[in-house]
């Protein structure tokens, strides 16, 4: 196997797939984004916990069912949402829709700290965050599928998470270390600078609208079609994954190591495998004769993986457990994410991806009110179970016509 200099491995990530303004503007301020959510998104599990876990006399049941009770709130928002970004993009272009996304990031972060003393501030937050959400993932994924050349997209999407892992080695260090010694108000109002920096990049893109949105009756005509089953499912299953990655293992890490600086440390050290192996699976995807086989390997082991991290419960164990999850993990969401790609070529990506975002929340909903019934006798094994369940689940891709 070749081995890619340095320079190399620089030129491409600066240089490949950035030959559009609009992807060339989803790039840099998916590195804002990316840095706000490595240094202050990954810890908003942890503060939403602890605001019902000291709100409801320290009771460890309290928090989980608070934070519980944000994602749903949240994934409603989505869902609602969802249905009508295709005519937000059709009436201001993906350009302001970009910039409304981060104007609500920066409203987020505005309004977590007052909820440690009201929690209607928290339920607010979610349903932003929720917006937040469905604007800028919808709008991005549906301008990346439309404007990036299709035969070269395992390998770009590689490139653009080496990018961005760049800012997430760091982003969780800066950031635990700034909630340890200015709280989380801090963290949020450092969160808020972030916020405004990344809407800058959306400034220099071209206006670039999309129009004759599906709305309602598309949704529910794609959701009849016998042949996107496979694409249900496995979009169904992948939600239940995302939100154990996203939420319920950074909660679980920090009741292990006790301390958020400590979950930054082991965070930004597990980025680094990540970052490697993110670009080293975007180029095998893409030269690899058996897509499908990267895909079902990738996602095989990382779904075993997870009910073992279960059984990390030190400091030590949970970084060697992490780091081998996060060097396989990318063989399993690059090909399932570059395949979607592939499915929404030549179609209304919009609606597509809107589509897709709404089957994700329906999926997480399933995952949360079967959370919330684990908190009457909480297992992590269970929790981690399910997420290993839902990557299975996302396997089904491989039935859908057009896979390779």
């Amino acid at each position: 196997m070749r081995q890619y200099s340095i320079h190399e491995l620089v030129h491409s990530v600066f240089y490949t797939g950035m030959h559009r303004d609009g992807i060339r503007a989803i790039f840099w301020g998916a590195v804002f984004r990316r840095f706000a959510m490595a240094s202050v998104g990954l810890f908003v599990p942890i503060f939403v916990y602890k605001v019902g876990f000291s709100t409801y006399g320290d009771s460890f049941v309290a928090g989980l069912r608070v934070l519980i009770t944000y994602l749903v709130f949240k994934r409603l928002s989505i869902i609602s949402m969802s249905l009508f970004v295709e005519h937000i993009i059709d009436g201001i272009g993906f350009r302001w829709t970009f910039l409304i996304s981060s104007i609500f990031l920066a409203l987020q972060f505005v309004l977590l700290p007052f909820a440690e003393t009201d929690l209607s501030f928290l339920w607010i937050a979610a349903v932003v965050s929720g917006i937040v959400t469905s604007t800028f993932w919808i709008a991005r994924h549906a301008l990346f599928g439309e404007d990036q050349d299709i035969a070269s997209v395992g390998s770009s999407l590689g490139f653009v998470v080496v990018l961005s892992q760049l800012s997430t080695v760091v982003g969780p260090v800066v950031g635990g270390f700034i909630a340890s010694l200015f709280g989380f108000s801090g963290l949020f109002h450092f969160g808020l600078v972030l916020a405004a920096l990344s809407g800058l990049p959306y400034f220099f893109m071209h206006h670039h609208r999309r129009h004759h949105p599906d709305g309602l009756s598309g949704l529910l005509d794609k959701l009849r079609d016998p042949a996107n089953f496979p694409l249900v499912v496995s979009w169904f299953g992948r939600g239940w994954e995302d939100m154990v990655h996203v939420n319920f293992w950074p909660l679980y890490v920090f009741l292990v190591v006790g301390a958020v600086e400590r979950l930054g440390v082991i965070t930004s050290a597990v980025a680094i495998v990540a970052m490697f192996s993110s670009y080293i699976a975007g180029r095998v995807f893409d030269k690899t004769r058996s897509r499908k086989r990267v895909l079902l390997t990738g996602a095989g082991i990382t779904a075993i993986l997870w009910p073992i991290k279960a059984l990390a419960r030190t400091f030590g164990s949970v970084f060697f457990v992490d780091s081998i999850h996060k060097a396989v993990y990318p063989f399993y969401w690059i090909p399932l994410l570059s395949e979607t790609y592939q499915f929404s070529f030549r179609r209304d990506t919009v609606a597509f991806f809107a589509f897709r975002e709404v089957v994700i929340s329906v999926g997480i909903l399933v995952f949360l009110l079967m959370a919330f019934l684990l908190t009457f006798s909480w297992s992590w094994f269970s929790i981690f179970l399910l997420s290993g369940l839902g990557i299975v689940l996302s396997m089904s891709l491989v039935s859908y016509r057009g896979f390779r």
